[in-house]
């Protein structure tokens, strides 16, 4: 399969399946770091998981920075 001009990631490695899970390990252990870093200097963490509407995040968003924004 050809995506973008590129050839699919799984036409580059031995154990496609093995590489998907390797990726989806990396990027929730790099989550998990970027978390702890910004609980850690004590800034505000808005996890995005579906729990809240993309509007529901907008609205928080545009709260927390309310200060910043300028109508």
């Amino acid at each position: 399969m050809i995506r973008r001009g590129k050839p699919s990631f799984g036409a580059q490695v031995s154990d496609p399946e093995r590489a998907k899970t390797n990726l989806r390990l990396r990027d929730r252990l790099w989550a998990e770091y970027i978390q702890d870093q910004v609980l850690e200097y004590g800034y505000t963490l808005y996890e995005v998981d579906g729990a809240r509407s993309s509007d529901d995040m907008v609205d928080l968003i545009q709260q927390h920075f309310a200060w910043f924004l300028f109508d």
